[in-house]
This record gives C-alpha cells, structure tokens and sequence, in this order.
C-alpha cells in the first residue's frame, strides 16, 4: 500500500534539517523578496525593501572602509616609525581590516 502522507520539507519544522529552519529562511529572504507581503494595516508601501536598504548601507560604508584601510596601515608604520608610500600603507590596513569585516 501506498503511504499518501506529506512529508516535511528539508528545512521545514519536523524535517531533517529542522533546527536550520531560521538560518535558511534569512540566506533564503537575503537573495529573494519573500513570497510574504502585508496584506493590511499601518505600513508604508513603497519599493524600497530590507535588501535594497542594506545595499544603500554596503555601498556607503566602502568609503569610510577604504579609508580606515589606509589609517590603520598610517599609524602601524607611523608608530613603528617609518612612513612607506600610499599603497603600502593601504595595504597593510587591508590585511588587519578585512578579517574584521568578514567577521
């Protein structure tokens, strides 16, 4: 006999992968707007979504990282008492500041 019951899906609550339901709903909702939209109430509808404000945000902290990038690469090699060119003091700064915007 045939068993006609659903099944979970794989991140579903009771599925195999359950306890990642959160987890894959926020990657999932990062790379597409989600299927679940406020029907009524006191909401502004507009265009601008979660990921288009965060997009707005990425794009204006690239300035102000670039520019850390290049303070944090200055005041190493000006407290270690030498002052190389631009690009090495950038680059510096890129290695010490990446892994704490990756975290």
């Amino acid at each position: 006999m045939e068993d006609n019951t659903v099944k979970p899906g794989l991140f579903e609550k009771g599925g195999k992968l359950g306890w990642l339901h959160s987890s894959w709903d926020a990657f999932d909702t990062f790379l597409r707007v989600p299927a679940t939209v406020t029907a009524k109430g006191a909401h502004i509808r507009d265009a601008v979504d979660i990921k288009r404000v965060m997009i707005i945000v990425v794009l204006a902290l690239v300035p102000a990282a670039l520019f850390g990038m290049w303070n944090v690469g200055y005041q190493h090699n000006l407290a270690a008492g030498d002052l190389p060119g631009f690009w090495n003091q950038f680059f510096w700064g890129l290695l010490k500041v990446i892994p704490l915007y990756l975290v």
